[in-house]
């Protein structure tokens, strides 16, 4: 856990309000002394809050619902739409980033709420896009990001599977698979994977549209794992 200056100059406030009470504490009745140590606790709980508050992430996902649409019947056309619900935990947040973003095939058309993104960063076959702000948003605030991008040549096989790794404080996730004309979903599956563990298979998708819509909602998610949607087609 890292510690601020702030946090730093409010503890050094909280120590010395302690040291000053211990004569108090000392010399006094036992009426006083429960009230000193009542206010003793109180400080201690006091920069405890204040210390934990401003570490981890400085946001939470909400929600999250990922869409894939593959457009055509041999899937080499596709469109994944990303749609983040997004609470400040502290701080002022004045950016914010996809990161690590891998496909099969090509990433093309790449863009946030409908615009092109603020920055790329690039590490070997990873790609992360940037979001800033107009304006900072500051604890406790709310807004929803949509990414989007097109995907190509990334779903020829017979089985395909769409993923999502699980961010700290993820809430909710969806996930979503629209098929194109003629082709349909078979052999639906969803599991958890975890680094070092074996896949665990969780409830089945739900299968609507005929085959053609797969879909899964998952709560209480373990963050660090991924969650994988596959399919037969």
């Amino acid at each position: 856990m890292q510690i601020s200056d702030r946090q730093l100059a409010w503890f050094g406030i909280c120590l010395g309000a302690i040291l000053g009470l211990i004569p108090i504490f000392r010399d006094s009745n036992s009426q006083v002394k429960l009230a000193c140590a009542a206010a003793v606790i109180a400080l201690v709980g006091a920069f405890l809050i204040m210390a934990f508050q401003g570490t981890g992430p400085q946001y939470k996902t909400v929600s999250m619902k990922k869409t894939l649409e593959i457009v055509t019947a041999d899937g080499s056309l596709a469109h994944l739409h990303r749609e983040q619900r997004i609470r400040v935990r502290y701080g002022h947040l004045s950016e914010i980033w996809c990161r690590n973003i891998v496909a099969d095939g090509n990433l093309t058309n790449l863009r946030i709420d409908g615009a092109y993104p603020d920055a790329f960063e690039n590490t070997g076959c990873l790609l992360s896009i940037c979001k800033k702000f107009g304006e900072p948003l500051f604890r406790g605030q709310e807004v929803t990001v949509i990414w989007t991008y097109d995907l190509v040549n990334s779903f020829p096989a017979s089985h395909e599977a769409l993923e999502h790794d699980v961010t700290p404080g993820m809430q909710h996730l969806e996930l979503e698979v629209r098929l194109p004309q003629g082709r349909l979903g078979r052999n639906t599956t969803l599991h958890k994977l975890f680094a070092g563990e074996p896949a665990k298979q969780l409830p089945a998708p739900s299968v609507e549209k005929n085959g053609r819509v797969l879909r899964a909602k998952q709560k209480g998610l373990a963050e660090g794992s991924t969650i994988r949607l596959s399919w037969d087609w």
